[in-house]
């Protein structure tokens, strides 16, 4: 798909060529990750080893492994996650309702 996407002759202000840009830009700076090394990490997800790191913000260039033995670290100094932060419920709207209507 990326080879695809790198060579499609597309205009540059299409949509198509901005991503293909962005992807060139991100290849020119190094960013580029081996297919082997994403599924090395989809692996490792799958197989359950990286359990202790579940709800966590992990990427192909982490050390996953070494996470994992740090694993007690990274959860006692809530690290490696991303929050979503909402204002305090609107008056009109249930405490206990989320803004898309379930139950917290």
């Amino acid at each position: 798909m990326t080879e695809d996407l790198l060579s499609a002759d597309v205009p540059d202000d299409s949509h198509v060529g901005q991503v293909a840009s962005w992807f060139r830009q991100q290849f020119a700076l190094g960013r580029g990750v081996a297919p082997e090394r994403a599924a090395e990490l989809v692996v490792t997800l799958a197989s359950g080893r990286a359990d202790a790191l579940s709800g966590r913000y992990l990427t192909a260039y982490d050390d996953v492994e070494e996470l994992v033995g740090r694993a007690a670290e990274i959860r006692r100094d809530d690290l490696y996650t991303l929050r979503l932060r909402e204002l305090d419920p609107a008056p009109h709207r249930d405490a206990n309702m989320s803004r898309t209507g379930s139950v917290q």
